[in-house]
């Protein structure tokens, strides 16, 4: 059995035009489920939609455990790519994706891609949140600077997430200007980030040129051929 990626009901593999909502189906599209897929053997919610029940059944297919409970402990964050077209669909057939993560096993090295942030979510695990949350902002941030977007330290582009993911990554680094200590570029863009009234000309100048010389080059090197 597989399902169409339009309605979500589950259809016999040999059609090619689901019976529900007479989508012609194209193979390459096509999500099969396990034929021994048992949602109550493996601890799930009885009663969950197509695109749930079909991410389940990818995730135990390539885990060590095989309850979901068990199984999404097995896995980290491994990659993430930008789909600014978003003409990708999520392993469990959610189509126009915009950002594809690659998780994978700690046990035995399996990977699974593309599988958007919403699935993630379902793992309900707060540090592959943190993770998903902090790599989508990246994208948008550096999106954001290329097109001469102005940058303020809002919620729009940043959070404390986001500045404690750039400063564990070394991306203030140390120059005369931080008196070589980067953290104290780390904690000059925290603080303004906190601040409730805007920042004077001085600080903004300050914010806009830790951007250009420190945020920028980072986001540059590691999301450039990562973004469609």
């Amino acid at each position: 059995m597989s399902i169409c990626p339009n309605c979500e009901k589950t259809i016999p593999n040999s059609i090619i035009r689901c019976p529900y909502c007479n989508y012609l189906i194209d193979k390459s599209y096509r999500i099969h489920l396990r034929k021994d897929f048992n949602p109550k053997a493996c601890n799930v919610p009885a009663k969950m939609g197509a695109n749930f029940k079909n991410l389940v059944s990818v995730v135990l297919s390539k885990s060590v455990a095989q309850s979901w409970e068990k199984a999404i402990m097995e896995w980290e964050i491994y990659d993430c790519v930008e789909d600014i077209s978003c003409e990708s669909s999520c392993v469990c057939g959610k189509e126009r994706i915009k950002y594809l993560f690659t998780i994978k096993n700690k046990l035995n090295n399996n990977c699974i891609f593309p599988i958007g942030s919403s699935c993630i979510q379902k793992f309900d695990r707060e540090d592959l949140n943190k993770e998903a949350s902090v790599m989508e902002g990246m994208f948008k941030l550096l999106r954001a600077i290329r097109d001469n977007n102005y940058i303020s330290l809002s919620t729009e582009y940043f959070s404390r997430k986001l500045l404690k993911a750039l400063y564990e990554r070394g991306v203030f680094v140390p120059n005369e200007f931080n008196n070589f200590d980067g953290e104290k570029d780390y904690l000059f863009m925290l603080n303004m980030f906190n601040k409730k009234n805007a920042p004077t000309p001085s600080q903004q100048k300050k914010v806009r040129a830790i951007i250009v010389a420190s945020i920028k080059p980072y986001l540059e090197k590691e999301l450039d051929r990562k973004m469609k």
